[in-house]
């Protein structure tokens, strides 16, 4: 994939939250000695006080600004799935947790305090297992659990802010940032932090029914990737301590105890193999097809569009494995080619996948889609309702039947089949239009602005949101159920930033 570049805009810092946080970082509280008034006002307003995740909404506002991200729903329910288990696993609250997939090819992940973990594409097309995924994520989630952050604020706030978020990005701009400004200051965690983070990474990954070996899997998959590419520094799994020393002391953490837990399935877990082969997992029902899917999206996207027929078929091959049934490979290989905007030959891949193994509702259900892509409504529509009759339980074939339904003139049965969709699959952007746009035909402005507040969230335009659900509020035809549900988006926005 061509690399994009981003024009950074300085973060704006309100100025009573720079100002009080310069106090906390140099004095630790600002301090003057003042000749007492006559007579104190009344009621002082205290001070502000700046918590680490006043910082982390702000670099997150700024990124998501910036930054361009993986939409793909499947690919987002992946990765949001397992990190909210990890969560609980960690004891915390995943309500208070966000997943953001960048759309940029560096092998690049880092943390903000208040909850957020940004993962880039790269670094999750060579995950090689969802065990790899898991060990990435919960090393994250530590540094956050156990409040691992900027170690340095002085030095750090003597830098722009766009500079942090720059160096936060990773890639070779980072790199030339740090060295024009001969900054010494890395944006790095101690060593000590790191081994306490891998340390509680591992007992997150037991608990939560993933296998511990995932994370030093994914060092050494990193390790191996290193030898025949030159690092974007500084990248975040560049930062001392090195690769060779994390996979060292990961090992050591995963084998140096005779009998560690670790080494052993969590009670009641089942064991299975997650990529199709290779190292035995624990994983979620459904799992290993969900992370094929993923994985296949992911390498596609990074690799780039104009990539030939035969080397796609190649790119399955190795994330599949050799055992994957030959249906499933054309389901895989559609996959790629949709990536692509190759509807056509994804189209004659699922055909294929359909033809080997017609009672899967899956490869009907992207069949199906990928007809209404090419505008073949009549399949389309045959396709989703065979599919339906196969599996009640996929989202896409209700979305395709409201979108169907809609185009027919028909708004009442596609706002049936787009309420069950989003019953299934809630976070899914493309629902949330087409019942916003099926909502404005049917005059119902409250549930149309509602929805379109819901789609711009999730395509992480925040103010946008903000200004439909404010419009959706206000107007007298709410109901008061629906009322509170606005608030509560108004309420999470504004509280989490995103």
């Amino acid at each position: 994939m061509e690399m994009r570049s981003h024009n950074r805009v300085p973060i704006q810092w309100a100025p009573c939250l720079w100002t009080a946080l310069i106090c906390l970082m140099l004095t630790g509280g600002c301090t003057v000695t003042v000749r007492p008034p006559e007579s104190p006002p009344p009621n002082p307003s205290p001070p502000p006080v700046v918590t680490p995740k006043d910082i982390g909404r702000e670099l997150v506002g700024e990124l998501v600004r910036q930054l361009h991200f993986v939409k793909d729903p499947g690919v987002i329910r992946q990765v949001n799935r397992i990190g909210r288990q990890l969560v609980t696993a960690a004891g915390a609250n995943p309500d208070r947790y966000h997943f953001l997939i960048v759309r940029e090819p560096h092998l690049n992940a880092f943390a903000l305090p208040g909850g957020y973990v940004f993962i880039f594409e790269g670094l999750l097309a060579r995950a090689g297992s969802i065990d790899e995924l898991a060990g990435v994520l919960a090393h994250e989630i530590a540094h956050i659990e156990k409040s691992h952050f900027f170690q340095d604020w002085k030095r750090i706030m003597a830098m722009e802010l766009a500079t942090v978020a720059a160096i936060l990005l990773g890639g070779p701009e980072a790199a030339m940032l740090t060295q024009a400004a001969s900054y010494n200051l890395q944006l790095q965690y101690s060593r000590d932090h790191e081994e306490e983070a891998d340390t509680m990474a591992l007992g997150y990954l037991h608990k939560a029914g993933y296998d511990p070996e995932g994370l030093l899997g994914f060092f050494r998959t990193l390790a191996s990737y290193e030898r025949f590419n030159p690092p974007l520094l500084p990248g975040y799994f560049s930062t001392h301590p090195g690769v060779s020393e994390r996979v060292r002391m990961v090992s050591t953490l995963l084998h140096g105890a005779e009998h560690s837990l670790m080494n052993r399935p969590p009670e009641g877990a089942t064991v299975t193999r997650a990529n199709g082969g290779g190292k035995a997992s624990h994983s979620v029902p459904d799992g290993s097809e969900d992370w094929l899917r993923t994985a296949i999206i992911m390498r596609s996207q990074v690799k780039g569009l104009e990539q030939s027929l035969e080397s796609l078929r190649r790119m399955v091959g190795d994330i599949a494995g050799p055992d994957v049934p030959e249906a499933k490979r054309h389901y895989l290989l559609g996959l790629a080619l949709f990536q692509a905007d190759r509807f056509v030959g994804a189209v004659s891949e699922f055909q294929d996948a359909v033809a080997q193994s017609p009672e899967n509702a899956r490869y009907r259900s992207e069949l199906a889609y990928g007809y209404l892509r090419l505008k073949k409504i009549n399949l389309a529509w045959k396709e989703s309702v065979r599919a339906r009759e196969l599996s009640d339980q996929i989202p896409l074939v209700h979305l395709v039947m409201g979108i169907i339904q809609a185009a027919r003139g028909e708004p009442e049965r596609a706002i049936h089949h787009l309420t069950v969709a989003l019953d299934q699959a809630p976070d899914d952007l493309r629902i949330h239009w087409n019942l916003a746009q099926t909502y404005l035909e049917q005059e119902d402005r409250v549930l149309a602005a509602f929805h379109l507040g819901r789609y711009a969230r999730l395509n992480f335009r925040p103010d946008r949101a903000l200004e439909h659900f404010r419009y959706a509020r206000d107007l007298p035809a709410g109901t008061d159920a629906m009322t509170r549900k606005i608030e509560r988006e108004i309420a999470e926005i504004l509280q989490e930033g995103i």
